[in-house]
């Protein structure tokens, strides 16, 4: 039974200023440590031998963690710790007018209660700022950290979008005054002595990092809500005002990928007041949001080795002195299910849905930059303090409106090895990392839908003129391989790939499913195998690989084109109403039954994963995690089965092709 917190005063009293990092070098005599001073490691082993009462195991488990000498000291985890600890009573919910109010750690928010789909309760947060507003001098930078704030700021809607060209479903009040989060809670801490300890999901959208929210008008809460998870949404910069690589001090490569990393670490610090466990993290997306996800595991700065995790530049979150958790650490202790082996890092599991590290990784940003300026008039710049002070000169919109006609993209990229001071997220590019086995070691779920790019039969049957383009099979070659065009190695590479595909058959209208097939392969299935068996060769972490195959009434590209499609099976983000309900078209989903039980089905098999590392939820059927020898997947249809050797004949073309490039 957890100890009651009441009587001890608040551990977050002192002012921040006051308080100063000291190196574990300069405490020769832990004990003695001033009162004002924030505790390294060398203070561990003292912890457990003077409060009675610790378990054995505590003990154990520290002293080993101590030994591992993590490049992040163990007593900032443990500070962040009591921290949760501590402050268990300032998160509890108040009732106000049949609203909540949850204290975080920069000021109270006001939620409010409301219903599923299934009719059950549920608690919902939104609009809360993980950032400050990225304005003025503040564009193209990183993420700050959120100024606190006096008295109750309401959180009952969602916060601007950030500055996109379209908006397909959700509000379109865009700002760069974006940084939002919202927060959804199937039940709330019941008083200051408990915490529910609920497994969280951290779900980041797609859009290509050019479009998208995190609003509920796409991602209902309601199936993993009613499963008794924490669900958290984020918006996160897009385009060229997330993505510059104007290689400058004030600019931050990757701002947005960074955004994404500042609500995880707002996570970290405060989910627990929401009764969120922030030792169960699963980071989860779609797309674009699966490449984040991917690129978030190659990145270390979510690993719990970056100094700056959680006493970021004016942002320490709750300084200690050692008499402060002498007095709490037996509270921090039985209050923290998450403590003995779970805490380490940003997030602890990691779920990809269509979307690997290697798609939307972009190249010559400087250069992308310059032509940006000039699409939106600049004339005579002939350095990059000169690019940057225009750019940040012209509106929001019109940036967003200009970077179309740049001809480059404004998504993720490889950052300068030194920024000026700035973190770096992304140090390599992700096939170096993963060829090098430079990632995180988390429980991974990866996967993708049976097709992906069957748009192309609407595209093709409004200009039947594009099959001559695509019978041309060069084109599908690996630019990378360097081969001239029409060259015999190009011929006969074109020939394998027309053999695979197609067969005897020409390609043209009678071979619609086969053109499917290796459209989708190119958009998707070849870079995320690929990435699905570097994971398996350089990770021990289980990785759970799966292919969607169901389409049924909550298919999503059955709405999104007036168009009957003759291609069965599910296109791109076609899974995702299955996961999630769309506020915003409820009166386009009429769901049956059986739509309704591949809900209940892929949820569940969701929601295991995120509460436990595996996603068997029954003893029906046991998906085990795929090895280089054992290639195991799921295929989640109207019945779950198992399979070996995803896309096996097709993927060995690809194999053998980048085998080459290797």
């Amino acid at each position: 039974m957890a100890v009651k917190y009441e009587d001890t005063p608040s551990m977050c009293s002192e002012p921040y200023e006051n308080l100063a990092m000291t190196n574990e070098n300069d405490i020769t005599e832990p004990w003695l440590a001033p009162t004002g001073t924030l505790l390294t490691k060398e203070a561990g082993p003292l912890l457990h031998d003077m409060v009675p009462g610790i378990p054995a195991l505590y003990n154990h488990t520290l002293d080993t963690m101590l030994e591992m000498r993590f490049n992040m000291s163990f007593s900032q985890h443990l500070l962040l710790l009591m921290c949760s600890a501590a402050n268990l009573g300032l998160g509890s919910a108040q009732n106000v007018n049949d609203t909540l109010v949850i204290r975080t750690e920069e000021g109270s928010v006001r939620g409010r209660t409301q219903t599923s789909v299934w009719g059950d309760t549920y608690y919902s947060f939104q609009g809360i700022p993980y950032a400050e507003p990225p304005v003025g001098n503040l564009r193209f930078k990183a993420p700050r950290p959120v100024i606190p704030w006096e008295g109750v700021r309401d959180a009952l809607s969602e916060g601007n979008s950030c500055h996109q060209s379209y908006i397909e479903w959700g509000k379109a009040n865009m700002s760069e005054d974006c940084l939002y989060l919202n927060v959804y809670v199937p039940q709330l801490p019941s008083n200051a002595s408990e915490s529910s300890n609920l497994s969280v999901l951290f779900w980041i959208h797609g859009g290509g990092f050019s479009m998208g929210s995190g609003d509920a008008a796409m991602w209902g809460p309601d199936y993993f809500v009613d499963k008794n998870i924490v669900v958290v949404t984020i918006n996160y910069r897009l385009g060229a005002l997330g993505f510059l690589a104007l290689e400058h001090q004030d600019v931050s490569v990757n701002a947005g990928m960074k955004d994404q990393v500042a609500a995880l670490r707002w996570v970290q610090k405060n989910i627990a007041h929401f009764g969120g466990d922030p030792g169960k993290v699963t980071v989860a997306g779609e797309s674009a949001g699966s490449a984040s996800v991917e690129l978030l595991l190659l990145s270390n700065i979510t690993d719990g080795n970056s100094e700056q995790l959680y006493f970021d530049r004016d942002s320490s979150p709750c300084p200690l002195t050692l008499d402060v958790i002498l007095q709490n650490l037996e509270i921090a202790v039985q209050n923290s299910a998450s403590f003995l082996g779970e805490y380490i890092g940003l997030f602890h599991r990691a779920i990809s849905q269509s979307g690997s590290a290697f798609i939307l990784i972009s190249s010559n940003g400087n250069s992308t930059a310059y032509k940006l300026a000039e699409i939106l008039g600049a004339t005579d710049l002939v350095n990059n303090d000169q690019v940057l002070e225009f750019l940040r000169s012209k509106s929001a919109s019109d940036i967003i409106a200009a970077q179309a006609h740049t001809g480059g993209e404004f998504t993720p990229e490889v950052e300068p090895k030194v920024q000026d001071g700035n973190e770096v997220f992304l140090s390599d590019d992700p096939l170096t990392l993963l060829q090098e086995g430079r990632i995180r070691n988390v429980p991974y779920i990866a996967g993708f839908n049976s097709e992906e790019d069957k748009y192309i039969e609407q595209t093709l049957d409004a200009d039947p003129s594009l099959w001559d383009t695509y019978s041309d099979l060069e084109q599908f070659i690996p630019s990378n391989l360097n081969l001239e065009k029409g060259s015999p190695e190009s011929l006969e590479l074109a020939a394998q790939i027309k053999e695979v595909y197609f067969g005897n058959q020409s390609v043209g209208p009678d071979t619609l499913q086969e053109l499917v097939n290796i459209l989708s392969d190119n958009f998707m299935a070849t870079s995320s195998i690929r990435s699905i068996k570097l994971h398996l060769a350089r990770s021990p972490a289980p990785l759970f690989v799966y292919l969607f195959t169901y389409d049924g009434m909550l298919t999503v590209s059955n709405y999104r084109a007036t168009y009957n499609y003759t291609i069965k099976g599910p296109a791109h983000a076609d899974d995702l109403a299955y996961l999630f309900s769309f506020h915003a078209a409820e009166d386009l989903f009429q769901p049956d039954e059986a739509a309704w039980n591949i809900v209940r089905r892929f949820t569940s098999l969701w929601a295991n994963f995120i509460k436990t590392g595996d996603p068997t939820y029954n003893e029906d059927i046991n998906w085990t995690p795929a090895t280089l020898t054992n290639k195991t997947y799921l295929q989640i249809d109207e019945e779950l089965s198992l399979h070996q050797d995803l896309l096996g004949n097709r993927m060995a073309l690809w194999d053998s092709i980048y085998q080459d490039l290797q």
